[in-house]
């Protein structure tokens, strides 16, 4: 591993384990056991750090989800629902913390991460709308690009509500969230397979 990655890993678990703000470049030096001097070669500010850690989360994120819609076994229902499962097993709640600090403290690196995910996320649930109107599961009406806006904003709205209140898990939250989705955009058959699979297993 390189120093670059061994600074991007190391800061990046001590900004979600402490928070943004609390850790200065040098409680990551010292943990390092690298000095600032050493630091600066490859991030000359902590702004440029985070904004870094973010290009890598979102990659690394990508990579997975990526994977998850190429597997030709899984129909849209259950990719979605794939989908989901990575998103609450990525400790978003630990995750929403180190977010209310990036938009508290460094609201430039925050708001830049929020666009380049909405783009993504976009283009996502695009792909995802027109593979289920193909495959017969969702319904042929949508009107792809409002549908897609309206989802994604539904459940941005929502986890920020979530990170202020914390009235009930993640989990059930996310849970709620994707069959109150799911029950907006099915089809008929869409419906009929959803019920069948939420039987076998638990999302």
């Amino acid at each position: 591993m390189t120093i670059e990655e061994q600074i991007l890993n190391v800061s990046a678990k001590l900004f979600i384990d402490f928070g943004v703000k609390s850790v200065s470049i040098d409680d990551i030096c010292a943990r390092l056991h690298i000095s600032k001097k050493t630091f600066y070669v490859y991030f000359k500010q902590k702004e440029d750090l985070l904004s870094a850690i973010l290009r890598e989360e979102r990659t690394r994120r990508e990579k997975k989800l990526a994977a998850i819609e190429a597997d030709s076994k899984q129909n849209v229902i259950n990719a979605m629902i794939a989908d989901t499962r990575f998103f609450v097993g990525h400790k978003v709640e630990r995750h929403m913390c180190f977010f209310y600090d990036l938009k508290k403290y460094y609201p430039n690196v925050f708001f830049e991460h929020k666009k380049e995910m909405a783009k993504v996320k976009k283009d996502r649930t695009e792909r995802f709308l027109h593979k289920g109107i193909d495959e017969g599961l969702f319904r042929n009406d949508l009107n792809i690009s409002t549908m897609a806006l309206f989802l994604n904003m539904l459940s941005e709205s929502f986890f920020e509500d979530f990170q202020k209140e914390r009235k009930a898990p993640i989990g059930e939250i996310v849970n709620f969230l994707i069959d109150t989705l799911m029950r907006s955009i099915v089809s008929t058959e869409g419906l009929k397979y959803y019920e069948e699979m939420k039987k076998e297993i638990e999302i």
